[in-house]
């Protein structure tokens, strides 16, 4: 595996989207378990760059033993590629729907990634 060089300004750009994804999902996944009956676990393993999030649309309790669990994870660390932003992406994704389908009203949550698209134009 090549080294990364975490100096490198693409690596910094990256880390940062990562970053604050993460933080996004974190700020969701609370609103949703306080909002609702659905809980919503997420959390960064440091010592693995590993971001994981499960959801339990019935709740949580320690009898459920995972029933209609649905667990996603994405490695966020290391690599200078998309790939990791796009699993995080879905992720978010993910549950804003959920809020969108228990009616949460997430318009207090204050901030968004932001996402760059460019736009051709044809004079002439």
């Amino acid at each position: 595996m090549e080294k990364v060089n975490r100096q490198d300004s693409m690596h910094k750009d990256i880390t940062l989207q990562r970053a604050k994804l993460a933080g996004e999902i974190t700020a969701i996944a609370a609103l949703i378990t306080n909002s609702c009956d659905t809980d919503v676990f997420a959390g960064y393993s440091g010592h693995v760059d590993t971001f994981r999030v499960k959801i339990y649309p019935e709740g949580w309790s320690s009898r459920c033993k995972g029933n209609g669990e649905i667990t996603m994870e994405c490695w966020i660390g290391g690599e200078c590629d998309s790939f990791s932003l796009i699993d995080l992406y879905k992720i978010k994704r993910q549950l804003v729907q959920i809020l969108k389908d228990k009616n949460i009203n997430y318009d207090r949550l204050d901030y968004t990634t932001e996402t760059v698209t460019y736009k051709k134009y044809y004079l002439g």
